[in-house]
Parts: structure tokens; sequence; C-alpha cells
């Protein structure tokens, strides 16, 4: 991963989100000292140590395959999805991403071919923290990627009543795009943090898996 702004994020993400969960047990956040190394030591970290997540069980054909409709570079695409576990649930994600697990509490949808466009989903216990509390921490995380950070409407993705909670806010960083995302819904709450180039132009398609993401 060879973005200097997303190791910064990281290192501010892993001191600010201290702040954000009232938990008795400080150990589920890292260490300092676990986002010291450069990016290529992190890559290998996330691609060696943590092999992507899959769903060993075969697809069943029901008749009711799901597919995402994005919007790419100004063109319209349709990809069927697979359905992939993680520890506290279930995500549909398109063909060329896959699920790793970055650290206790945190996981990453990746793009195989460049794994700078990626997806961090942190899903968090209501039992743990709040909504409110996970929002101005957010804030906090994108004022220190970009002072002209601004609110993304969500209006296009949700659905009224889908989620109890919703906001999100997204900076622009010359070819760079960051999308940070609070969703609750039911007992959680989730953080979905999209890093996108111009290039690749898959910020929609993220989203839209995102949205997918349902508590096992």
């Amino acid at each position: 991963m060879k973005m200097n702004f997303r190791l910064l994020l990281t290192f501010v993400l892993a001191l600010l989100v201290l702040t954000a969960c009232n938990t008795a047990d400080p150990q589920t956040e890292p260490a300092s000292d676990t986002i010291t190394a450069d990016d290529s030591k992190i890559k290998d970290s996330v691609e060696t140590d943590n092999p992507p997540i899959t769903n060993e069980e075969e697809p069943t054909n029901d008749g009711n395959e799901q597919s995402i409709t994005y919007t790419s570079n100004d063109k319209e695409h349709t990809e069927k999805t697979t359905s992939i576990d993680s520890e506290l649930y279930t995500i549909q994600a398109i063909p060329g991403f896959s699920l790793t697990a970055e650290e206790p509490g945190r996981d990453v949808l990746f793009l195989e071919k460049d794994d700078a466009i990626f997806m961090r989903i942190e899903p968090m216990s209501v039992n743990d923290t709040t909504f409110e509390n996970i929002v101005t921490n957010t804030e906090e995380t994108m004022k220190a990627i970009s002072e002209q950070y601004e609110a993304f409407d969500l209006t296009p993705y949700v659905k009224t009543g889908q989620y109890k909670n919703s906001t999100a806010y997204m900076a622009n960083l010359g070819e760079e795009e960051v999308i940070m995302v609070v969703l609750e819904k039911d007992e959680f709450i989730y953080r979905l943090s999209i890093y996108d180039k111009t290039t690749h132009d898959l910020s929609d398609a993220m989203m839209k898996m995102g949205l997918t993401i349902t508590a096992k």
C-alpha cells in the first residue's frame, strides 16, 4: 500500500479511536508500534500474515443471485457478487475484490490488482460506543486528512428506514479520494473508510458493496 496519506491516516485513526469507544479493555486497540512500519511492510503483513477471508462453502443456486450495478469512469457496470463471511458480518463482493483481516475489529476489502484501492470496515457494538462518538471521531480523522473535507450525500445509496442513523464525509486530494461513512443498524455501528483514485474510480462500487453488510 503505497499512499503516504494512508499510513498517516492509519496512525491518526489508531490514536483517535481510543477516545471513541468506551470499552473496559484497552487492548482492543493496536499498539502504536504496529503502524510504524513502512508501506511495504504493512502490505506484507496484510497479505501474508492475514490471508484473504474466503467463503469455503459451495455457493447455492437458489435463483436469487445477487449483483451490484455501479458507475466507474462514466460507464455503468453490473457484476454478480459473492458472499464473504467475516467474524461479525457477511458482505457481498464483486469479482476482483478480496477481504482480509487488517487487525482485530478491522477488515479491509481491497482491489486485488491494486491494494491502494480499498475499503476499511470497522464493526462496533452499540454496547461499546455510540453513533455520536464515532461521528465525532470520524470528523476529527477527516480533518487530519484535509481541512477541506465536506459532507457526502448518502441519499442515492441509503433507503429510508434502512439504518437507524447514517452520515458520511468526503475529502479530495488531487487524484485521490477518501470517503468515510458511519452507519447504525440493529446492534452494530459500522464505519466504512473508502480510499480511491480517479484512475480507478471505484468509490461507487465500494460504497454499494459496503451497504450489503449484514450482521451474523
